[in-house]
């Protein structure tokens, strides 16, 4: 039976002693199916597709962190990173709604592990 998938993000900003707007949002995305994967992919310095376990065709929602201490990580939909590449920091991680079943991660110095959650 399909569910939803949480989402959350707090942003504060703050410089020296001024604090600046702050804002904060949660979403629930109503799934389609009772998909759901969980894994670590290793993502070298050429495009790499992410997978995503079981799932086939486009997940609803995909959430990616970077594993690694120092490098990042780019992730788009084209192998070319021309579409609306996303620079995933060391340690950092992303949620996306996404709209393609096919996601490349390109990292930028060595390659990284990933953290790659996803439902549909």
């Amino acid at each position: 039976m399909p569910g939803t998938f949480t989402i959350g993000a707090t942003l504060t900003a703050a410089v020296a002693e001024n604090v600046g707007p702050s804002v904060s949002t949660t979403k629930a995305i109503a799934l389609t199916s009772d998909l759901t994967s969980d894994g670590i992919q290793s993502i070298a310095t050429a495009a790499t597709a992410l997978t995503f376990g079981n799932i086939t065709g486009a997940p609803a929602v995909v959430y990616i962190q970077n594993l690694d201490a120092t490098n990042y990580v780019e992730i788009d939909s084209s192998n070319t990173f021309v579409n609306f590449p996303q620079k995933i920091p060391a340690g950092a991680a992303i949620a996306l709604l996404v709209q393609t079943g096919t996601i490349y991660g390109r990292a930028n110095t060595s390659a990284v592990r990933c953290r790659i959650v996803a439902a549909k």
